[in-house]
């Protein structure tokens, strides 16, 4: 059953009988605008399906355009991945939170060739390391610095591992400089 795109700017002209519009040209239509989100930043399958039905496209019109745009490459999910991982990292966000985001994409992380290698190299920081030079440039403000800093770092994506290590250097470091400045 297909339903009418309420957004955009269609035409009377182009409307089916009843107002409805065909399946060929609800794909097109859907496609169209798969390739406008893709025109504006990288985009993997996940999102481009939940836009399109957000939209109100109709969902076997959607799922087709989203497996064409897959097929030409204008959806690739491994080079949308390789973007939010490295753009995830400049942010100062953990290993932990990446792939849970990922997964919300249903984007398995396994599939993403060189992870976690190619992008956390051994000779670089640690998760500990990284998570501690995250609180330190942008301190909680706290009673407890300890707490404040777990928390803050918790919800960044690291994990409790690195967390708590980082905040509990953070907090002696509080400690031995009340004013925070180390």
């Amino acid at each position: 059953m297909a339903c009418v795109h309420r957004g955009g700017s269609g035409s009377a002209a182009s409307l089916g009988q009843n107002g409805l519009f065909g399946d060929e040209e609800e794909e097109r239509r859907a496609f169209s605008k798969i390739v406008r989100l893709a025109a504006s930043r990288e985009l993997c399958a996940s999102h481009a399906r939940q836009r399109l039905a957000r939209d109100g496209f109709d969902g076997d019109a959607a799922e087709r355009a989203v497996r064409r745009a897959c097929a030409c490459g204008l959806i690739d999910d491994r080079r949308y991945a390789d973007a939010f991982v490295r753009s995830r990292l400049a942010q100062g966000r953990g290993r932990a939170g990446i792939e849970r985001e990922l997964a919300s994409c249903a984007i398995d992380v396994a599939d993403l060739p060189g992870w976690p290698d190619e992008y956390l190299p051994a000779e670089g920081p640690d998760e500990a390391q990284r998570a501690y030079e995250c609180v330190a440039r942008n301190p909680p403000r706290s009673k407890n610095p300890q707490a404040a800093a777990c928390r803050k770092l918790l919800a960044r994506g690291f994990s409790y591992d690195a967390a708590f290590a980082a905040a509990r250097r953070y907090a002696r470091g509080c400690r031995e400089d009340p004013r925070g400045h180390f």
